[in-house]
């Protein structure tokens, strides 16, 4: 759960994974419970291995799955049907998903930076990296920030963000940041 809720700050949708042969999972109703308190809104469900049951079970494992999400915040699912061994209904939700980026709302990039911190590590010649999901607002390269609850004022020397080197680190995105100044320690950055 707790990296479960790490990497939740970018994203707007959840892909919900059940397989026809099992059903929905105590970790999946887990799982559905946290996005529902989050206040997720849009979920598309991939019910997995339909081959190795009957029409049957694949429409009441559906109707299950409705039911279920209907007193979520997430009630109103996109369903597909897939099959991995014949390839059936992997092209409708490959095309859905690569037609979310166009639907999703942008986020928050004018507001105060917030980045919860899920790693800390230091990198010889560089110093103290941090890396989290930005929840809201923006940085650049040169920017001083606070670490909380301390309050300890640090500089950015260096942005990664999405994997590359960047000056920008916005609302959304995973990011490493190369801390700089006297503050810039281990152990004020975990806590």
């Amino acid at each position: 759960i707790k990296n479960m809720l790490a990497g939740l700050a970018g994203i707007d949708t959840a892909l919900l994974v059940v397989a026809a042969n099992d059903g929905l999972m105590p970790q999946t109703l887990e799982h559905i419970s946290i996005l529902n308190l989050l206040g997720f809104k849009k979920c598309l469900v991939a019910i997995t291995k339909i081959d190795l049951v009957d029409k049957k079970q694949t429409s009441t494992i559906s109707k299950e799955i409705i039911e279920f999400l209907s007193n979520t915040s997430m009630s109103d699912p996109e369903i597909f049907q897939l099959s991995s061994k014949s390839g059936k209904g992997l092209g409708k939700l490959t095309e859905a998903l690569s037609t979310l980026t166009e639907k999703q709302d942008k986020k928050e990039i004018n507001g105060n930076f917030r980045l919860p911190i899920d790693r800390v590590f230091s990198k010889k010649g560089e110093g103290l990296i941090v890396t989290g999901t930005v929840f809201s607002g923006k940085i650049k390269t040169g920017d001083t920030l606070y670490i909380f609850p301390k309050q300890k004022k640090v500089k950015i020397r260096q942005i990664h963000s999405q994997n590359k080197s960047s000056d920008l680190g916005l609302a959304s995105q995973r990011c490493a940041i190369n801390l700089a100044g006297k503050n810039a320690n281990f152990s004020e950055a975990r806590r």
